[in-house]
């Protein structure tokens, strides 16, 4: 499912009036969603809504990114704020971890930021390094005491 037409979707729709019976599905992804959402409470109200009890809604989400369109960018979220959407939704958070590091945000900044032909050599050069820095020194952001993260992932349950 999205909001735009292309190839390969079951349905075009939008996710804060979703067009699925309550207690209909066992799954829902959003990945990569919620910061193209302008009511993300409202979004995730929705999925606990269609969830069947037992079912798990799978987040990513960024903390660190550029702006970027499809077709809008409004938040970006912190493992508190995507635990509270749960919270708020009704669900119950199974798990919560960071998606990167600090030393992968700081790769991202300046990645994001390159033009298009030099970010190819950028990533293809210095990337490995980086990802294996940032699990070394940093857990992926997962270590104790680690307050930043490149991004979420979290899973939460309907009771």
């Amino acid at each position: 499912m999205d909001v735009l037409a292309g190839p390969g979707l079951d349905l075009v729709a939008d996710g804060h009036a979703l067009p699925l019976a309550d207690k209909s599905v066992a799954a829902v992804l959003l990945m990569e969603v919620l910061e193209h959402v302008a009511e993300p409470t409202r979004l995730v109200r929705e999925c606990a809504r269609v969830l069947a009890s037992g079912g798990h809604l799978c987040v990513t989400a960024p903390q660190y990114h550029i702006t970027h369109h499809h077709p809008a960018d409004f938040f970006r979220y912190t493992r508190q704020g995507l635990e509270a959407l749960c919270a708020a939704a009704g669900l119950r958070v199974v798990a919560a971890w960071a998606t990167g590091g600090a030393l992968l945000v700081v790769f991202h900044a300046i990645e994001l930021n390159l033009p298009p032909k030099s970010r190819i050599g950028f990533v293809a050069l210095t990337y490995g390094l980086f990802d294996w820095l940032d699990g070394r020194l940093t857990g992926h952001g997962n270590r104790p005491g680690a307050a930043d993260a490149k991004g979420w992932a979290l899973l939460a349950a309907k009771p």
